[in-house]
């Protein structure tokens, strides 16, 4: 029901589907989320007034390493 009603409510150009399966996967989670970085921004520039995101998108593997793959050791000295 919830999926359906965004289909229904929101234009193609308007939604984003990421797969969670892709964006935990070391492989694909990366790129998901530089879509959906890049999707944020560019419904940003139509609201106007939003800053645009502070890290640079090369980064954006880093992020996804920190928060999908966060380890026991992060937050210590050893991490």
């Amino acid at each position: 029901k919830h999926t359906r009603y965004w289909m229904e409510h929101h234009d193609y150009e308007h939604r984003l589907v990421l797969p969670y399966d892709y964006l935990i996967q070391p492989g694909s989670g990366p790129t998901e989320l530089r879509k959906l970085r890049t999707f944020l921004e560019k419904g940003y520039g139509d609201a106007g007034g939003v800053p645009e995101f502070r890290s640079p998108m090369e980064k954006i593997g880093c992020i996804w390493d920190f928060i999908v793959m966060k380890r026991e050791d992060q937050g210590t000295d050893r991490g």
